[in-house]
């Protein structure tokens, strides 16, 4: 129960700094999602 508490909260802040990082336009923003839609594109 604790666990998924701590998962949920972090999807909220990942998701609130992705919204903040899309609208201030910063590198940090496609560096992130790039690592994760990258490798399933390619396979």
């Amino acid at each position: 129960m604790y666990s998924c508490v701590i998962l949920f909260k972090y999807v909220i802040y990942s998701i609130i700094v992705v919204k903040k990082n899309s609208t201030l336009r910063t590198p940090r923003y496609p560096a992130l999602v790039v690592p994760v839609k990258g490798p399933r594109s390619k396979h």
